[in-house]
Formats: structure tokens, C-alpha cells, sequence
């Protein structure tokens, strides 16, 4: 069985077949072995933005988190804003020894297209999880999975385990300073630094929209 699908507006970076593998019984009942299958796999860029704040350079707490709803890197723009009222409500300047900043996460993570359902939203694409409800789904190394499978100890089959490389979400980057309440009070306004990064950004996920829309016409 396959996960639920969901609709997404993320956009499309990049579109592969992996040679895959997932623990399972080709019958449904019998002992479980090492399924091997290709998969074609969607690659999606999101952005995600979260508001923290720090003292004596560790971090405190944290506080709104907000994923990229509409355009990429919107996700960024909303995390400034909270940010801005956070240091509004504790009066929080250049000189404060607290710091408020917004800190970024981009990743691709992989998902499976599949079809858009009768009763489907108007805007974005379907998708299913890139696994099974049986379990993880795995790149395919015959030597490692074989370990795994003939591991006689809880031991080694740790060890087995932590050799495998699951299919999973990619960090791209971490960008630092953006936006942080040190930039000084006539700053905490000014979005320049952030706006030249998020124009970078976007126009380099569109060269992946494009390259990654000519794979699927070719593969087509």
C-alpha cells in the first residue's frame, strides 16, 4: 500500500530513477527480504524559516517556524516579520545583549507524483511519500544489505543498519545572518541583503525547474 497523496505547490528541482530497496515479503505473509526496485522520484525545494532567540551566543528558545506557502522563500519574508514583532514586544535593539534572528533551512525532499485526484484543489500537483506503509525506502547497496540480513548480533545489525543510506530529504543550505536584530535599529526594517538572496535563489531553482522539466519530456 502507498501513503495518501498531497497536493503541493513546492517547486520541482529535479526528477530521477533511483535503483531502490525496501524490507518486505514479495507475498505479503512470508519472512521479510530485500525488495529491489527502480523508483522514479520527484525532488522538491522547500524553504523553511524560524524566528530564535539567543543569549551569551546559545539559543534560548524558539519560536514561530514557517514553511514556504505560495512563492519560494515566502516562508523567509513571514519569519522577518514575526521576528520584527517579537523585537517590538521586548524592545529588543542592536545593543540588547538578546538577539532575535531568523534562521533558514532549505531542503529537497523527495516524493512520488502521482495522479491528481477527481476532486483535486485547483492550484499544484499531487504526491505520495517516497516510501512504503511497510517501511523505509532505501538505496540499494547489495554488500550492505546482505550484512544486514546476516547480521547474528544486535550489534552488527546496528552497525548493518547505520551503513544503509535511506532515501530521505537533502539539506542544500543553511544561510547565515540574514536578518538578525544586531543589524541595528534603522536595519531592522531594511531587507536589501535578504531580497538580493532571495532573487539569487529563485533564479537558480527556476534554471532546476527548467532542467528538471526537460528530464520528464525526454523520459516521456
Amino acid at each position: 500500500m502507498r501513503p495518501a497523496p498531497f497536493c503541493s505547490s513546492l517547486p520541482i528541482v529535479r526528477r530521477q530513477v533511483l535503483d531502490l530497496a525496501r524490507l518486505g515479503s514479495l507475498s505479503g505473509v512470508g519472512p521479510s527480504q530485500w525488495i529491489r526496485f527502480e523508483q522514479p522520484v520527484v525532488w522538491l525545494r522547500e524553504a523553511t524559516a524560524q524566528v530564535v532567540f539567543e543569549h551569551g551566543g546559545r539559543v534560548l528558545e524558539t519560536g514561530a517556524s514557517y514553511v514556504d506557502c505560495g512563492d519560494y522563500l515566502s516562508s523567509l519574508y513571514s519569519a522577518i516579520e514575526s521576528a520584527k514583532h517579537e523585537c517590538e514586544v521586548y524592545e529588543v535593539s542592536a545593543d540588547s545583549s538578546l538577539i532575535v534572528r531568523v534562521a533558514v533551512s532549505i531542503l529537497n525532499i523527495p516524493v512520488v507524483a502521482c495522479p491528481t485526484p477527481l476532486d483535486a484543489f485547483p492550484v499544484g500537483s499531487y504526491f505520495q511519500k517516497a516510501e512504503s506503509e511497510e517501511g523505509a525506502w532505501f538505496h540499494f547497496a547489495e554488500a550492505d544489505m546482505r550484512a544486514v540480513a546476516e547480521s547474528k548480533s544486535s550489534i552488527e545489525r546496528d552497525t548493518a543498519w547505520q551503513a544503509l543510506r535511506r532515501l530521505a530529504s537533502v539539506e542544500v543550505e543553511v544561510p547565515e545572518g540574514l536578518w538578525t536584530s544586531r543589524s541595528g535599529a534603522s536595519c531592522l526594517s531594511d531587507t536589501h541583503l535578504v531580497d538580493q538572496y532571495v532573487h539569487q535563489q529563485r533564479n537558480a531553482v527556476q534554471a532546476l525547474i527548467a532542467e528538471a522539466q526537460i528530464t520528464a519530456l525526454r523520459a516521456g
